[in-house]
């Protein structure tokens, strides 16, 4: 599938029922960015803090959080670990780790449930934030990791 880029917020648009991924620290502390954009949206970090123990928290895995947001309608919230702790900043090594299981997740949901239960996921550029990492070298890895898979990726960009 592609990978298209949008000006939007990948918030507003996870509430019309779009999955969505991001970024988060081991710690979970989502305190700022998209992540505190998300947890005021969606209170997941309760959700993560009560479902998750300590072995699931590491870097380079992926917590999955799914929201109603209409009825009917549910939407899966993909969190990728990407450092230790919310000061720390991510390393593209640690970026390409959680975004390869991310993918991996995204391809059993097809093979598991035979259609797609992620035809589309909305993402902001992961990393490129508060987190410093460079969308020129961050773009091939999502491309690589989770275009490959039958999901239509959108990347929404703030103005």
């Amino acid at each position: 599938m592609q990978l298209t880029e949008v000006i939007g917020d990948v918030v507003l648009i996870a509430n019309e029922g779009t999955s969505i991924a991001q970024c988060i620290s081991s710690d979970i502390a989502m305190g700022a960015g998209i992540a505190k954009a998300i947890e005021a949206a969606f209170h997941i970090r309760g959700d993560i803090l009560g479902r998750c123990t300590p072995d699931m928290l590491t870097v380079g895995n992926v917590v999955e959080i799914r929201r109603e947001v209409c009825p009917g309608r549910i939407i899966s919230i993909f969190n990728v670990i990407t450092k230790p702790k919310a000061h720390d900043k991510p390393t593209y090594e640690t970026l390409r780790l959680g975004l390869e299981r991310l993918g991996e997740l995204l391809s059993e949901y097809s093979r598991v449930y035979g259609t797609r239960r992620i035809p589309e996921l909305a993402i902001p550029r992961l990393g490129c934030g508060l987190d410093g990492l460079q969308w020129d070298v961050v773009r091939p890895m999502v491309q690589k990791t989770l275009c490959g898979n039958g999901t239509h990726v959108c990347v929404y960009v703030l103005k």
